[in-house]
């Protein structure tokens, strides 16, 4: 489990690692596309679920287990977790509209952790994202994720498919939308959501 420090303003920001699917790519969006389809209702790029299906499960297994490390890594206690999961999808055609701070028309940042005690779930430690299919056609920093640690300071990163990027749940990010490629971003992401108080099971 080979995990890549990306840096920023000399301090890891995030983790980067390689992970190759049990099932291939067609067999993952075929499902992934067919999970997306029954959930009318979602009116946001985020499709949130419980249970992963067989063709993907395998993937939040090996991110669950790379959280739980790196928690062994830093002695943070991480007996029992939950996972939270869903499903991203950042559309090319038509170009989803990218949001913007009203202020100064930058992108707009978020956190987990600020999402999860607005919603009254437990804080998540990490958070992860497995690049399943990335935009083509780009231009700029078109496709790539921001990251901006504690100090503002910001890291413009490019992922590839196949990539899982780790970082903790409070470091705002946003990703940048590929106005001119012919297929959508897809990712499948997660919180690591440690509960030591709790008797529950290991859920992933």
């Amino acid at each position: 489990m080979e995990k890549k420090e990306i840096i920023l303003n000399g301090k890891v920001i995030a983790y980067s690692l390689d992970y190759k699917p049990i099932f291939s790519k067609d067999e993952i969006l075929e499902s992934v596309n067919s999970m997306i389809s029954k959930m009318t209702h979602v009116k946001s790029d985020g499709y949130m679920f419980s249970a992963p299906k067989k063709e993907f499960e395998d993937i939040y297994k090996f991110c669950s287990e790379v959280c739980k490390s790196i928690c062994d890594e830093n002695s943070i206690e991480a007996k029992r977790f939950t996972l939270h999961k869903w499903i991203s999808v950042l559309r090319s055609n038509p170009v989803q509209p990218m949001e913007l701070d009203p202020e100064n028309n930058e992108p707009t940042y978020h956190n987990h952790k600020d999402i999860a005690l607005r919603s009254g779930n437990t804080v998540p430690t990490y958070s992860f994202v497995f690049y399943l299919q990335m935009p083509n056609n780009l231009s700029g920093i078109d496709g790539h994720i921001l990251l901006k640690d504690y100090e503002g300071n910001v890291l413009k990163y490019l992922p590839v498919e196949n990539e899982v990027l780790i970082f903790k749940s409070d470091i705002p990010h946003a990703p940048i939308h590929a106005k001119n490629s012919t297929h959508n971003r897809i990712v499948l992401a997660g919180d690591f959501r440690i509960d030591n108080s709790k008797n529950i099971k290991t859920l992933i």
